[in-house]
Order: structure tokens, then C-alpha cells, then sequence
């Protein structure tokens, strides 16, 4: 049974002005939120190279800078700039003065030996 979105107040939209940046966690998963010029945008918080925290990083425009190795990608749709690899982005909207971001149900990664007792459960 799969699980259904989850809608997180990341915070007041007066506590994220255009330039701010934030970052947002639940259910394993985590965003970096900013206010660019006016909207919204969440991506993963995870820089792929050594999954540093972007929401530490420099916003400059609509990229979002890498605090640790300075790897830049789009806050529109996660693209890494200058690269093919991409990070996932996440629906936002402003509610009732609150900035809310949808985030994805973390996902479960089942080891071998869960893999192999489920197999031989007949549960696979």
C-alpha cells in the first residue's frame, strides 16, 4: 500500500522573503525552500556530490549554490547546471500566509536478508 503525499508547512511566507532560503524535513525526506523574487520553489536538499545541505548554500537568481564544493542547480526544476543529473523538485504553494511544500513518502529500501526472508515467505 502505497503512502500519500505529505503537505508540510515549511513557515510563514513573511519569515521567507524573496532572496530567503529554508529548509524543510519529514518522513525521511528533506527540501531546500526558496523565495525567488516572489516564488516559491522546493527542490531535494542533498547536493549529489557529498550530500551537503543546499538550504546552507547561496542563492543567486533561481540557482541555488552548493556550500561545500559550490555545485549549482536550477531552483525551477532541479537540474544540476552543466551536467545531465538532476535533483527532484516539489510542488509549493502559499496558503492562509503559509508556505507549503508537497513532499513525496520517503522510500523504504529493503535490505538483502528482508528481500530473501520475503522471497522465501512467498511474499514477493
Amino acid at each position: 500500500m502505497s503512502q500519500a503525499p505529505q503537505r508540510i508547512v515549511a513557515c510563514p511566507i513573511a519569515d521567507l522573503p524573496p532572496g530567503a532560503v529554508t529548509r524543510v524535513e519529514s518522513g525521511g525526506r528533506s527540501a531546500c525552500v526558496a523565495n525567488v523574487d516572489g516564488t516559491v520553489y522546493a527542490i531535494d536538499d542533498h547536493c549529489l556530490h557529498k550530500q551537503a545541505s543546499l538550504a546552507e548554500g547561496r542563492l543567486e537568481g533561481d540557482t541555488i549554490v552548493c556550500p561545500s564544493h559550490w555545485w549549482r542547480y536550477s531552483l525551477v526544476d532541479g537540474s544540476l547546471c552543466g551536467g545531465s543529473a538532476s535533483l527532484a523538485s516539489y510542488p509549493t504553494e502559499v496558503i492562509d500566509g503559509e508556505v507549503v511544500v508537497v513532499l513525496p513518502p520517503a522510500v523504504q529500501v529493503r535490505g538483502i536478508r528482508d528481500m530473501l526472508l520475503a522471497h522465501a515467505r512467498g511474499e514477493d
